[in-house]
């Protein structure tokens, strides 16, 4: 059972979450924050301010965009792991990208997905996620793999009011997809048990 025995303490996440701006969060590492947010600014990034998740204590973003071309860009604390990077950008045809540096046990061709899953007509589905990993890597890094990545799709219109708005549905779509792996995965320990 291995694995699948740790799981079945692993309670499912919160279904939605919401930022609430934060003028000054306490963070643990505060000079990586600085960091990386120096680097978003370097890169032509606007500061789009701070946020807690209240339904996540600990837990901290600072978000930045770049409105030329259309991508958000963040950083999170989460309290037991650090401060990671993320970039994302949405597509007209629901296709999201993502670039981040978080730690992850994924394999290498799990890291780095560069293929949207494809409807039933060879379309993406709208809520298919291109997702890139580069674990360590510098903001600077992720840019540069981000902008190497975009290709040539019409991309979506962002505007510092949309951020909240995108996390929170991302989270939303994240967490629902967790959550039904965690089920099946409980569900495949107890047919293991019985």
């Amino acid at each position: 059972m291995g694995q699948l025995e740790n799981l079945k303490h692993l309670p499912p996440l919160a279904p939605t979450i919401s930022l609430e701006p934060a003028s000054s969060p306490s963070l643990k590492d505060r000079r990586k924050a600085d960091s990386c947010s120096d680097e978003f600014v370097n890169l032509g990034f606007a500061s789009l301010g701070s946020f807690t998740i209240p339904e996540k204590p600990g837990y901290v973003v600072i978000a930045f965009i770049d409105e030329k071309e259309n991508i958000f860009g963040f950083i999170q604390e989460f309290p037991q792991l650090g401060i990671f990077a993320e970039l994302r950008c949405y597509y007209e045809d629901g296709t999201r990208l993502r670039v981040s540096n978080y730690i992850t046990t994924l394999t290498p061709e799990q890291r780095e997905n560069k293929k949207a899953p494809q409807g039933e007509n060879g379309s993406s589905e709208s809520s298919s996620t291109i997702a890139i990993n580069r674990e360590g890597a510098s903001v600077t890094g992720l840019a540069a793999l981000m902008k190497e990545s975009l290709g040539d799709k019409p991309r979506k219109a962002l505007s510092g009011e949309l951020f909240k708005a995108c996390y929170e549905n991302d989270y939303a779509e994240e967490a629902k997809h967790i959550n039904e792996v965690i089920e099946q995965l409980n569900a495949q320990l107890v047919k293991r048990v019985c």
